[in-house]
This record gives structure tokens, sequence and C-alpha cells, in this order.
């Protein structure tokens, strides 16, 4: 229920009297902090009170001081952010682990709520929902399009709790209904883990949840009783999390005792150094951790700090560089303020987060103490620099694939082909394999995708415009007819892409098909069996302790 203007404004009034009176006790001197920040705590609630009484408009309070809120923030760097409710229970699911729900992941296609992902084991699975299925009602309330974040008042709470759920499906003649019940969801930051290459056991680490440390320990020695010879850990995407839980990975690979990581608050009595209190699981095995561009914040602490104790190699692309750590302040009316309070520094000292973390030149200085210029030694006497996110020791691109084969991989054509495939047929036969017919059908669909979505084709919508601004200048029709021309040459080049790329775009669609009929296990097991640089890590473990320590060695 909306506040009125009336109802606000003894709240408005009592914080710029509690601000007055705060004032009248501190000193008048212009360079004190704390009467400067009163004084615009003043300020703030007096033009508040202003624009609430007098604006010509009436306002909405929430909305207004959201905004105010927001607008301070940005003056600051980009992880420091107010979210209100709906916001914040990402961060309850986050430090809980768990939320009571059906086991589905929705998205936003062509406009519809739809189902993009389905949980291996719980209620939406076993009753026969699909992946593409468009969510039409929930206990009778339309929801097809309304905005996505609305969409878990329906679908989450106690659990053995039911509701029936009404979905559209390609190839159905009419709306399917299914009563499912709620389940007790456990958000996994371990969501894959297996013996790949015959003897390398692998783990996919998704995210830094609360129980993120306890799961890697499960998987690394439910993999070594399996005979797992050595490790991959595979962090790639992986955004962070929890500090805790990047310290408590950590401390099931590095030397017990090592420090992890350090962080550096306002002042020097906000240091605090985080070390590990265990001996490593992995014993003296080789460990491979596989990084990319989407690896921060606490898959950063992670991946340096095995860097910089020489606890194991790191292998693919440059991480994102985020070396910054937020701490969560609860306010009133389940608001909360997720707030930048401190640095953390790698145990060679290093400070990885970029150069530069805000728009405002004026913010740079604020990195400038982070850590010194220049290099950081490792353990075993390895050179190592703060250069903006952690390099790896063995650089293995992800496949530079051009921007036309990402924004093909990217786009919904991969999607929207399956689910057409998969209302087609009902099962997928046993040795299955996307042969050259399949591909053929994929290539005449992504060729009408272009074709018929310009916003999916910046290239093509130039080219659009341009025809449009010739047109409208009567420009000659020989003109007009070369530009045509060129038009439908920019929709056929994703057929190049389909000869320079094609066993990418094959092994590609068999994840994305395998994945639609035998669930999440399969598809990360197809992923693996395709992937470079997973590939390339397990033959780094299977090459044996000499090249590993090769790496591993001063140079």
């Amino acid at each position: 229920m909306k506040m009125t203007i009336r109802r606000l404004l003894p709240h408005a009034a009592l914080v710029v009297a509690t601000a007055l009176v705060v004032t009248a006790f501190t000193g008048r001197d212009e360079d004190d902090y704390f009467y400067k920040l009163n004084r615009g705590l003043e300020l703030f609630g007096q033009v508040y009170r202003e624009i609430a009484q007098s604006y010509v408009d009436e306002i909405e309070p929430e909305e207004f001081i959201s905004a105010g809120i927001e607008g301070m923030l940005r003056t600051l760097d980009p992880y420091t952010v107010y979210m209100r409710r709906k916001e914040s229970a990402d961060i309850e699911l986050l430090t809980s682990g768990s939320y009571g729900g059906i086991g589905i992941t929705v998205g936003v296609r062509d406009s519809a709520i739809t189902i993009v992902d389905i949980v291996d084991g719980y209620s939406a699975q076993r009753q026969g929902l699909r992946i593409g299925d468009r969510i039409l009602s929930i206990d009778g309330a339309q929801v097809l399009n309304i905005p996505l974040d609305s969409l878990r008042e329906f679908t989450r709470g106690e659990a053995n709790t039911t509701l029936t759920m009404s979905v559209l499906r390609e190839g159905a003649g009419t709306p399917l209904t299914f009563v499912l019940t709620r389940e007790n969801i456990r958000v996994l930051s371990v969501v894959h883990s297996a013996i790949v290459g015959n003897d390398v056991g692998y783990i996919r680490l998704e995210r830094f949840g609360a129980n993120a440390g306890d799961e890697v320990r499960s998987a690394m020695s439910d993999l070594i009783k399996r005979g797992a010879r050595g490790f991959i850990l595979d962090m790639r995407d992986n955004p962070g999390g929890l500090l805790e839980s990047a310290v408590d990975v950590a401390g099931k690979i590095v030397p017990n005792g090592s420090t992890i990581v350090t962080t550096r608050g306002r002042d020097s009595t906000e240091e605090r150094i985080y070390r590990s209190t265990e001996e490593p699981i992995i014993g003296d095995r080789p460990l491979v951790v596989v990084v990319n561009g989407g690896s921060a914040s606490a898959a950063e602490i992670v991946a340096a700090a095995v860097q910089d104790l020489d606890a194991g190699v790191i292998l693919g692309d440059r991480t994102f560089g985020k070396g910054l750590v937020q701490s969560v302040r609860r306010l009133p009316h389940d608001a909360t303020l997720k707030l930048t309070t401190a640095r953390y520094f790698t145990p060679s000292g290093r400070c990885i987060q970029k150069a530069q973390y805000a728009s405002d030149a004026h913010l740079e200085p604020l990195l400038a103490d982070a850590s010194a210029s220049g290099d950081f030694r490792t353990a075993r006497g390895r050179t190592v620099t703060a250069q903006g996110g952690v390099v790896p020791d063995t650089i293995v691109a992800d496949l530079d694939t051009g921007s036309v084969v990402a924004r093909l991989l990217a786009s919904p054509v991969f999607f929207d082909f399956a689910t057409a495939y998969s209302a087609k047929y009902s099962t997928l036969p046993t040795g299955f394999r996307v042969d050259d017919a399949l591909m053929a059908e994929l290539e005449e669909y992504a060729v009408r995708h272009f074709a018929a979505d310009a916003d999916e084709n910046p290239v093509l919508a130039r080219a659009r415009e341009l025809h449009a601004a010739a047109k409208a200048s009567s420009y000659d029709p020989l003109v007009l007819r070369s530009i045509e021309t060129l038009q439908a040459q920019i929709a056929a080049e994703s057929r190049r892409v389909f000869v320079t790329h094609r066993e990418l775009l094959r092994r590609a669609l068999q994840t994305e098909l395998v994945g639609r009929y035998r669930g999440q296990r399969a598809r990360y097991e197809t992923g693996i069996a395709s992937d470079p640089q997973i590939q390339t890590a397990i033959g780094l473990v299977h090459t044996g302790r000499p090249a590993y320590d090769r790496i591993l060695s001063a140079r």
C-alpha cells in the first residue's frame, strides 16, 4: 500500500529534527567531518520535505526517496547498491542456500514468461514440465506477461503446499495443466562433479553460497574414492558470493595455516586476515583451476590464493577484476544496503581490482594505495602482477568465433530450435548425435531468424535504416537496389558461420538437445566432452608432475 504524503511528512520532520539535535551537539568547525555529515542529513531532509509539500504534482514517496538514495550511490563504486524487498530476497537466498519452490528457472522469450531450465529431481521435472513451456496462469491468476520478478510470488512458498500451473507448449493444441508441490529447493554451489578423462575429478563451482565449502569437500572426497588422481575446479562465469565461503573453499585446497586473503577497511584497525585451518583434502594431487572473464569476486579470491601459494595451476582467461568487499546492512521496511566496506589483498599482497571502477574521474585516487605497483612473488618465487584480475598461468582463451557466431550463440535460435524439435519428438534415440541433416535445418532456421529480426543483427538494422533514409530522400532506384542487395548479403552472413564454425555449432546444439531430454547432469557431461579449455586441463593433469611442476617453477 502506498504511503500518502501526509503520512510521510511526520517521518521526514523527525529526520530533520534529529539532524538538528545532533548538529547542536557537534562542533561548528566547517572542516569537522561529523558536522558536515549532519548538515548534509539536515539539508537532504529539508529538500525532501519541501518537494513533498510544494511540488506541482503529487509524488510517490517510496519511488522518490529511492531515487534520492540511488542518486547518492551512483557517485560510489558500482557494487554499493540499495535493494528493496524483492531484490533483497536474492541475498537471503545466497545466505540460506534454499527456498520453497517447484524447481524451475524462468526467463522472457518473445515477451512471455518461459521456463528456461528445470532442476533435476524436483516437482517440475517429475510432473513433466518442459524447458520452453510458457507459463500462462498459476492458481487461476494470469502471469504470461507479468514482470519476471513478480513470478516468485506465485511459485515460491512453504514446502508441501501445492499450486496449479497452466502452460502453453509448442505443438500442443490447448493449454496443459499441472499440479505441482513446493519443496525445499537446495541452491547448490557445486552444480556438477564427475570423473573425466578416466581419472580426473571435475568440479563445477557455479557460486559461493553458504554451503559452498561443504559441497566442495563432499565432491572431492567422493571423487577421491572413485579414483581421482588430479582435480579440475571449474569456476568460469562464477560471479562470486560470500567471502567466508571463498575462504572455506580455498581452505580445502591450500596448505594448512596459509593466509588466504586479507581485507582492509577504511583505516588500519579494520584489517582482517583469513587463514586456512585444515589440511587440504586433495593432498599433493595436481589441481587445475579454470577461470575466465566472468569469474569474479569470491572466485578470484580462491584463484588468487591458489596461484600465490602455488597450490595449483590457473588456466583459461584473465578474470574480471573485482577486489572490493561488500557488507550487507539491513534497513527498515525489508530494504537492504549492500555496501563496499573493504578491499581484499591476495597472499602475495596484490589487489586485483580494476584500476577504475567508476566513471567519475575524481574517484580514481581511491585505488591509488590499494597495492604497490610492480611485481609480486608466489610461494615458490614466481612473479605475478596486479593487473586488474588474475592472469592465468596457462592462458587458454575460449574460441574467438567473431561477433556473428557470438551473436548466434547468444540469440534465441538454439533455444527456440530445440523447443520446436522437442515438440516433434518425445525422446532422443540411443547414441543420438546431431547429424548433417539436422544441422541443415538449424542453418535454415537461423537464416530466417536473423533476416526477420533486425534487432538480433545490428549491421542489418543499419542497412535497413540506410535504405529507409535513401528512400525518403528519393534516391535513384539503382541505389536502393544496391542497398537491398547489401541487406540480403548481410542476412545471409549467418550461412557462412555454418561453414567456418560448423563443429562448434554442432556441439552447441548437441548440448542443448541432450539437456532438454536428459536433464542438467547430461547437459554438463555433454558440454565437458567438447570443451577445449576443460580438455586442455585434463591433458595437463595427465602429463604428470614434471609438466605440472614446470609451470609452477620460479621464472
